[in-house]
């Protein structure tokens, strides 16, 4: 993905319609942020519905009667699913965006997020169950739920999440949507259910990553103030090898020099000893933690004494008598 954004992808001529697939779902999902910082979050049609398959089936290879954007002209059988009859395709797309348009989703501003993230799910799930189109129809739906989170006015980058999820669990992705159809309102909830619990999850996994890279910002920040003023050989060695070192598992101490390319580098003619000094120095300044025979660790631990104190946290010895 990163290589076909950056321009150096090359495939042979046999799979170069995957990167056409990819190119053309990232132009429209940019041509969609642009749309709506510039015009706002509009009524969804028929029109843009159709204009959202033109997109994602431009330049790929398709039957001889699939036309990208336009309604289908025959049946179709996905899995054990059929699709909505040709002729009544349409229709029901009007009937589905005056539905997403009308107060069944009016936005409250106390919940205005968690209606249209439902909206958006709607939309995806009765767009599977129309099938307007002859090919394109999962991504279309993607495109759809992806304008509506925008919408939401979520980030970017949490936008995306369902169909990430969606992409994921593939296999129970169709099964799921499969009960849905066959099972009444029950398989409606249960892909409701699927979709919002991929989307928190998703939540989850994009926070931890936010948390794990300002604790390690501040573990940085933190080991530059430590090293402050010591401008010396040893102390530019010493810091290199604390920022280095991993904070599991533990490294055995032969292989303390060799942590990194530049740790290595920075020890290169230097004896025991010198190793020996640097690793007791950042022992007293309690910068790595010395785990038994097994070896040292980093010590960004160390951070959480300046974090403030939860109830989770709060030490037995601490609480009050009784509790």
């Amino acid at each position: 993905m990163r290589r076909l954004v950056d321009g150096n992808l090359h495939l042979p001529p046999s799979r170069r319609y995957l990167a056409q697939e990819v190119q053309n779902v990232l132009d429209a999902c940019n041509g969609i942020v642009r749309e709506v910082q510039e015009s706002g979050a509009g009524m969804l049609s028929t029109e843009a519905v159709c204009n959202y398959n033109a997109r994602v089936l431009r330049g790929l290879p398709l039957e001889d009667e699939m036309r990208p954007g336009e309604i289908r002209r025959g049946n179709v059988v996905v899995g054990r699913y059929r699709g909505a009859p040709p002729e009544d395709c349409r229709y029901l797309l009007d009937r589905l965006c005056g539905w997403l348009n009308g107060p069944d989703f009016e936005q409250d501003d106390e919940y205005v997020v968690v209606e249209l993230i439902t909206k958006a799910v709607a939309a995806h799930l009765y767009l599977a169950f129309i099938h307007p189109f002859g090919d394109g129809n999962g991504r279309t739906a993607r495109l759809v739920e992806f304008r509506i989170m925008i919408e939401a006015g979520l980030p970017l980058a949490a936008c995306h999440l369902l169909s990430n999820h969606y992409n994921k669990t593939r296999t129970n992705y169709y099964r799921i949507l499969d009960r849905a159809s066959r099972v009444e309102l029950y398989g409606v909830g249960e892909f409701f259910s699927y979709a919002l619990t991929g989307l928190v999850e998703g939540l989850d996994e994009q926070i931890d990553w936010i948390v794990t890279n300002q604790q390690m910002t501040a573990w940085e920040n933190y080991i530059n103030e430590q090293f402050a003023g010591r401008d010396t050989p040893a102390g530019k060695r010493q810091a290199m090898l604390v920022r280095d070192l991993p904070p599991d598992p533990p490294t055995p101490r032969a292989g303390i020099t060799h942590v990194s390319a530049r740790v290595a580098e920075a020890y290169a003619g230097k004896g025991s000893k010198t190793v020996t000094r640097d690793l007791n120095r950042l022992l007293e300044m309690e910068l790595i933690l010395r785990r038994g025979r097994e070896g040292f660790v980093s010590n960004p631990s160390l951070l959480r004494a300046f974090q403030p104190r939860t109830a989770v946290t709060v030490e037995s010895d601490d609480r009050p008598e009784g509790t």
